[in-house]
């Protein structure tokens, strides 16, 4: 029953707890954000789950990108080396900047898609 607005924010609030840095508290996060501002719990918590374990290397790779870019250090890291040697903790400066960066943008893009896709349902019922 829950407006359109109110399910977009709550994907978007998910998104940025599964992605941002905070690795073993998403979901106590997840939940207690949406509790603090009045957003659906369910779909939060679902939303916060996107960081499973077939998409973690991805988004540490864009976090590791996104931060090298943003702080313009110089990254020699390759995919192949960070799955197989887990060589991402020699740019961790980088990894916790891009990640907060790539939590911002992937909320705003899934809260924005969610939040289209809900009305274009609406418009067809």
């Amino acid at each position: 029953d829950d407006p359109p607005s109110k399910k977009a924010l709550s994907v978007a609030l998910g998104t940025f707890i599964g992605i941002a840095p905070l690795w073993g508290f998403q979901s106590m996060l997840a939940i207690g954000g949406a509790a603090a501002f009045k957003l659906n719990k369910f779909i939060t918590f679902a939303a916060s789950n996107i960081s499973i374990p077939p998409l973690i290397p991805f988004i540490i790779w864009w976090s590791l990108k996104l931060g090298h870019r943003i702080l313009g250090s110089d990254s020699k890291l390759t995919f192949k080396e960070l799955t197989t040697d887990f060589n991402a903790l020699s740019s961790l400066k980088e990894y916790l900047v891009g990640s907060v960066v790539l939590a911002l943008i992937s909320a705003v893009f899934f809260g924005t898609l969610t939040f289209v896709i809900i009305k274009m349902y609406q418009r067809r019922g």
